[in-house]
């Protein structure tokens, strides 16, 4: 989780750490706490499962924007009346994007299939409700995959800003 400040210096960024492991932690302990127990599998793999097809198909839109910028970079320097792109930290914001939402995808793609197979293998009750434990789990992975959602889109925002400034 670093974060670009310039050209050459990084940071960590203490937001997305919170909001990717903090945020879950205390989502996932008040669910222990509070003995909540939460049900409805089919919801919860529908609407990850969702998910999951919406980030794949931004994985392929960003592999898509680093061979375009590739290309573009490319065309620049061999044309000599312009300079060419020389900034560093783009190409390096969209690879960190296209990492994050592989990640993103990836875990979207193992809450589905963890709730899936514990509700085919009766691990909840007679009325579909998971005991303490799998739904405190269940509720740290969702909501660090929430976390993980806003860390992608807030990269892929600067990535853009960059961009723009670039070309």
């Amino acid at each position: 989780m670093l974060a670009p400040v310039g050209r050459r210096h990084r940071h960590v960024d203490w937001i997305a750490v919170t909001c990717i492991f903090v945020i879950p932690i205390i989502c996932a302990a008040s669910t222990l706490m509070l003995k909540k127990r939460i049900g409805n599998a089919d919801i919860i793999v529908s609407g990850v499962g969702v998910l999951g097809g919406l980030l794949f198909a931004h994985a392929i839109f960003v592999f898509q924007l680093r061979m375009s910028y590739s290309d573009a970079k490319r065309r620049r320097s061999v044309d000599n009346s312009q300079p060419p792109m020389e900034k560093i930290a783009v190409p390096k914001m969209i690879d960190q994007m296209f990492y994050s939402v592989v990640y993103a995808s990836g875990l979207s793609l193992f809450i589905t299939l963890f709730v899936g197979m514990s509700s085919s293998f009766s691990l909840s009750d007679d009325k579909g409700i998971f005991p303490l434990a799998l739904s405190s789990i269940i509720v740290f992975l969702i909501a660090h995959l929430a976390g993980w959602v806003w860390y992608v889109m807030s990269i892929t925002v600067s990535a853009y800003k960059d961009l723009i400034k670039e070309l």
